[in-house]
């Protein structure tokens, strides 16, 4: 169609519906008007063959007794009885007028040239011609000693295919007002929808308000803003992933530059601690010598998390893989937890779905993740609280969930809670990586780790590992 790009959406969409409207009418108009006038004119047609014919039939014995009086009534009658003849002459054997309903009682010269059929029985001879003003067919008709002329006119037949113009004419009207007014109505929703896309595609997922429509309207705006929140939250995890693989790369030069100085603090602070427990130091230094070991350990755990982090972060570094049960492994783990476990008084429970695929992973790392989910699930729960591990499979996902009813996350900590450094633990009790190391321990083998919570209501951590991905691997 031809471009209209000063206009606005609503008026172009109108004017394309009636513009198509007026071209769809205009040729149903044409195709109409021909048929009906081919209808009408084959009718007509038919119908004075018909009246030529009776005439010669009834006129026939008049014709035999050459009673111009009998035939003169006939034609009278039947001029009453069709209004569409314009005139009817009978003609006798030797071709002299018998009866006519000219006023001269003959035949005027314009019509002798058309001949009757030589025998009787044979269909009558038409032609179409134009007689004072008006379309006729001229009919030519003979039947024993009777020849019929007969006019009749196509007034009729014109008058309705006028009156059938002029309602197709009302119609297509009232079609272009109908769709003029549908076109607008349905145009106004999407121009709306369209304005406030183009302002801000995300302004329904932000609780802005939301423009006027209909069902359809509003359904393709939901899922308009519910495919741009998808494209926003994969953009987000993409960003998220570039981050963490240039702060992996980050990690691991910072935790190579510092873990070898570090390693002679840390001995020496240990020579220092026993010869201070062997009185060779001053008891005033042995308070600072405690002080350094334990600074020096909490240095250590935090370069440990970085080569950690930076392991499973950094390009083409994923541990090898191996086949085996998680049922045992969790156990382990929850094993090694053991004494934090009975100083917390919570009690965890451990259900595992039966039949579970041996998964392709890195045990080691799996272990990891379980273990830092255990820990944050110990950091949350109140003495006497519940822990729950659940492992399930559907064939093509193997779902691990760590459940507590702990004092659970607001939305800005849950929405932070995965990125690095960030803790709301003291320093003593948590660096801020261990969500990172388990995010990006699962996502280096497709899988993904969500975390859902309440204030109040606990946390669910729920770790999703593809299989397909795995027997890809093998």
């Amino acid at each position: 169609m031809i471009p209209l790009p000063t206009l606005k959406l609503r008026t172009k969409i109108v004017i394309y519906f009636v513009a198509l409207l007026l071209a769809w009418s205009a040729v149903l108009f044409v195709a109409v008007s021909e048929m009906v006038s081919w209808k009408l004119y084959r009718a007509s047609k038919a119908r004075g063959a018909q009246l030529a014919r009776h005439v010669a039939v009834e006129g026939d014995p008049m014709a035999a007794y050459e009673d111009s009086l009998a035939l003169g009534d006939l034609l009278a009658r039947m001029v009453k009885e069709n209004p569409e003849i314009r005139y009817v002459v009978v003609q006798g054997d030797d071709g002299g007028v018998l009866a006519s309903t000219f006023a001269n009682g003959g035949l005027p010269r314009d019509l002798r040239t058309l001949q009757a059929p030589a025998a009787a029985g044979e269909e009558a001879a038409v032609r179409l011609i134009r007689y004072r003003n008006e379309m006729i067919y001229d009919y030519a008709c003979r039947h024993g000693l009777a020849t019929v002329r007969l006019g009749y006119s196509l007034s009729s037949a014109q008058d309705l295919k006028s009156q059938t113009g002029s309602w197709l004419l009302w119609l297509g009207v009232i079609g272009i007002l109908a769709v003029f007014v549908a076109a607008y109505q349905i145009s106004r929703p999407i121009e709306a929808l369209t304005e406030s896309l183009r302002a801000d595609p995300a302004a329904g997922a932000a609780g802005k308000r939301r423009p006027e429509g209909t069902l359809e309207t509003r359904a393709i705006q939901d899922g308009i803003e519910r495919l741009h929140g998808e494209l926003h939250e994969r953009n987000e995890q993409l960003e998220s992933a570039r981050k963490l693989a240039h702060l992996g790369e980050l990690s691991a030069v910072i935790a190579h530059e510092v873990n070898n100085p570090l390693g002679v603090v840390v001995l020496n602070s240990g020579f220092l601690a026993d010869r201070c427990q062997a009185g060779e130091i001053r008891d005033e230094a042995a308070r600072e010598v405690a002080l350094l070991k334990l600074a020096s350990r909490r240095a250590t755990l935090a370069v440990q998390g970085l080569l950690q982090f930076a392991r499973y972060t950094r390009k083409g570094a994923k541990p090898a893989p191996l086949a085996r049960s998680l049922e045992p492994m969790i156990r382990e783990t929850i094993e090694l937890l053991g004494e934090r476990v009975r100083a917390a008084g919570c009690a965890v429970a451990v259900e595992v779905a039966k039949d579970l695929p041996a998964v392709l992973f890195d045990v080691e790392g799996l272990q990891q993740v379980l273990l830092n989910l255990l820990q944050n699930s110990l950091d949350a729960c109140p003495a006497r609280g519940h822990i729950s591990v659940g492992v399930s499979s559907d064939g093509a996902t193997l779902r691990l969930q760590v459940l507590d009813d702990g004092q659970g996350m607001n939305e800005e900590v849950l929405r932070r809670a995965k990125e690095p450094f960030f803790t709301t633990k003291s320093q003593e009790v948590g660096s801020g990586l261990g969500l990172a190391i388990s995010q990006a321990i699962v996502g280096a083998y497709g899988g993904s780790l969500e975390l859902t919570s309440r204030p109040g209501e606990g946390t669910t951590a729920t770790v999703m590992i593809p299989l397909r991905k795995q027997h890809e691997r093998t």
